[in-house]
């Protein structure tokens, strides 16, 4: 068993949505193999990546989150997005709210003080459609533009096994209060 896990910082949909989404990208896209869709119960809007993490360094970075006081926000789902050298096909919002920027700065810089190196590049917020899907594809002009509220954010471990990732939550902390629920 490995000292380490694979881990990252995350929004979660409720799953009507994430069943709505699912349902609206396999009505709009004609992506084929070896793009591999993603599965309504694996959409998420990662907020940090903290990658190979021992576990005084999970404890380190849970005992900061715990005290981040990040206020509940709302977001629209209204952009689509296509970066073919990462492969990824991707679902976010046109305009992120100053709430959501906050909490994702604090994430990142509480990796960093943990010794997880974060990337140089701004946040993106998005969540994943499809990943491999490497070839140039036309993006749909519109979505549906879904609204989405948050209240929480978790900690989630990834395992990589040969059908895919596999999530499961560790810990979760309510928006507007200082502590894990």
């Amino acid at each position: 068993m490995s000292s380490t896990q694979r881990l990252f910082f995350t929004l979660t949909l409720q799953p009507t949505l994430a069943r709505n989404i699912v349902h609206w990208r396999n009505q709009t896209f004609d992506v084929q193999r070896p793009a591999r869709p993603t599965p309504a119960t694996q959409l998420h809007l990662t907020l940090a990546f903290l990658g190979d993490t021992r576990p005084a360094q999970r404890d380190s970075v849970c005992r900061i989150a715990e005290r981040l006081q990040n206020q509940p926000f709302s977001l629209t789902l209204d952009n689509l997005g296509h970066w073919p050298k990462a492969g990824i096909i991707w679902l976010g919002p046109r305009y992120s709210p100053r709430p959501l920027l906050a909490l994702a700065s604090a994430l990142r810089a509480a990796a960093v003080r943990c010794g997880l190196p974060q990337p140089a590049t701004p946040f993106s917020p998005h969540i994943t459609l499809f990943r491999r899907a490497h070839h140039p594809l036309i993006l749909p002009s519109q979505t549906p533009g879904w609204s989405v509220s948050f209240s929480h954010f978790s900690l989630y471990c990834s395992e990589l096994t040969p059908r895919g990732s596999r999530y499961t939550e560790l810990q979760r902390w309510s928006l507007g209060a200082p502590h894990a629920v």
